[in-house]
């Protein structure tokens, strides 16, 4: 007999009964991936806490189910996440133009990069719509859908833009526990308490109202406050690469006299142009983007104002193209293998979505083809064309797509220099001149050593521009050294 209003409170022993029966029949069935099945008996109590009556197996994740009894557990009493921070998101649509206006629009996926681009401008007839979407330095944002759970922190170089309304936002009662709730956030444990929220059929959610009963450790005001000032370092110290990297390319901008790229198409918004047989012939290309004036106007502007033009294939520009053959990967866990980044992630410090590849079974292609080092540039060749990247310190080591270019610099004296101008709006416009494809775009490394090089006529300037480039890239791996001091505190030292 249930008392009502009191369901009855599945025991441990029942729980691990029903579990014991559970695996007995995994291991009599043959169909392919049971061996990945995980199972959990829940009790009814569990079912009806909180009054959200959620009946998805993932909600009772027993691995986020251990991670919050760890939590509660553990070394420091735990308090419930709203006791410390406001969690609130926006669910208006917002209208986005191409046209420029005070207001650029960050997308939930360009947040987490270490220097974010804006997507668009915001258009609203209601000022009150556009303020509601400003975000100010301090704050903590959290991705809410799709890739759930990447975390950043607001410094100056995000403070007073304005962010999609589908990102939840975070205010810390006490701002300087800003740091310390970012990093628990990031933590392995706390991510697995945020992917077990996750609803939706196809594109999973969650929402901010799911972070007010997490458990947070309430580690010592010291302990937290040492943690807040190396997160807030880390993002300075990327704050400040970044008006470096501002620096170098207006020098260079400068010195090469170079107009927006928008203001060197001809016609504006180019819709039909004249080409002549002969560059049909000796191309071998009959796309029309391929023979856009867009590109020989820039290639005068530089013949014009550059010491001299090269090209990026260039034995003086650059030592070696690489792209990596394809391959089928085969992934291990943490520490078990090398770790592997992709595409997508090029623009992020500590790129949360990287894979471990085995080396026993890639040791000769890891060695040979994918492994990056310090100052090699990176560009994405597939979907999203020429995205680029300068390979910091701590990726050393490191592996990337067989979807990534590698340019390997001539030398550290010029790998800055190349990186700024192949990274700038006229450089990544040289490049994607040669894509091709029908449905997924794509460039080679025979089109990345065609892509005209300008030297400057003052060395001096270029010189400036490549030690501006190493040192923001310098930066950027302390600000990841710092941040990784941050976490280990987190997990070893308070989550154990």
């Amino acid at each position: 007999m249930v008392e009502e209003g009191k369901p009855e409170r599945i025991t441990d022993d029942q729980t691990e009964y029903i579990a014991g029966i559970f695996r007995e029949w995994q291991k009599k069935t043959t169909f392919a991936g049971r061996e990945n099945i995980k199972c959990c008996a829940v009790g009814l109590d569990e079912v009806l806490a909180g009054g959200n009556l959620r009946l998805e197996a993932n909600i009772f994740n027993d691995d986020a189910r251990t991670a919050a009894r760890d939590i509660d557990g553990g070394k420091y009493p735990a308090v419930k996440f709203g006791e410390l921070a406001d969690s609130y998101m926006f669910g208006r649509s917002v209208k986005l133009m191409r046209e420029k206006s005070p207001y650029p629009f960050f997308q939930p996926s360009s947040v987490t990069d270490i220097k974010p681009e804006h997507d668009g401008y915001l258009y609203s007839r209601k000022q009150s719509e556009i303020d509601e979407l400003k975000i100010h330095e301090g704050q903590i944002l959290l991705s809410r859908s799709g890739a759930i759970g990447n975390v950043t922190y607001v410094s100056r170089t995000l403070g007073d833009k304005y962010l999609s309304p589908d990102m939840i936002r975070i205010d810390c009662h006490n701002p300087e526990d800003a740091g310390y709730i970012y990093a628990y956030l990031k933590s392995h444990q706390c991510q697995k308490i945020l992917q077990s929220f996750a609803f939706g059929a196809v594109i999973q959610h969650i929402n901010p109202e799911h972070l007010s009963d997490i458990p947070v450790p309430d580690a010592p005001a010291e302990i937290r406050r040492r943690i807040h000032d190396l997160i807030v370092q880390s993002y300075a110290l990327r704050d400040e690469s970044n008006t470096m990297l501002d620096e170098a390319e207006s020098l260079m901008v400068r010195e090469l006299g170079l107009p927006p790229v928008d203001d060197m198409r001809p016609g504006g918004e180019v819709l039909a142009f004249e080409a002549s047989s002969a560059d049909f012939l000796s191309s071998g290309r009959f796309e029309a983007s391929y023979h856009s004036p867009l590109f020989g106007e820039i290639v005068r502007h530089l013949q014009d104002n550059a010491g001299e033009v090269l090209s990026v294939g260039d034995e003086r520009v650059s030592r070696d193209i690489i792209l990596p053959g394809r391959f089928k990967r085969v992934y291990v866990s943490e520490g078990y293998g090398v770790p592997f980044i992709g595409g997508r992630s090029i623009y992020e410090l500590d790129p949360a979505d990287k894979k471990y590849l085995s080396f026993s079974q890639h040791e000769d292609r890891i060695r040979d083809e994918l492994t990056i080092h310090t100052n090699i540039i990176l560009i994405t060749r597939s979907g999203t064309i020429g995205n680029v990247a300068l390979v910091p310190e701590h990726w050393d080591g490191w592996t990337a797509s067989d979807d990534i270019i590698r340019v390997i610099p001539a030398s550290d004296d010029i790998a800055g220099y190349v990186y700024v101008w192949l990274s700038s709006e006229w450089g990544r416009e040289l490049m994607r001149r040669y894509k091709h494809g029908a449905v997924i775009e794509h460039i080679e490394v025979e089109h990345v050593g065609y892509v005209p090089f300008p030297i400057l006529r003052d060395k001096g300037i270029q010189e400036r521009v490549n030690s501006l480039a190493l040192e923001a890239n310098s930066r950027r791996y302390e600000a990841w050294r710092l941040e990784r001091e941050a976490m280990r505190i987190v997990e070893d030292e308070i989550l154990g």
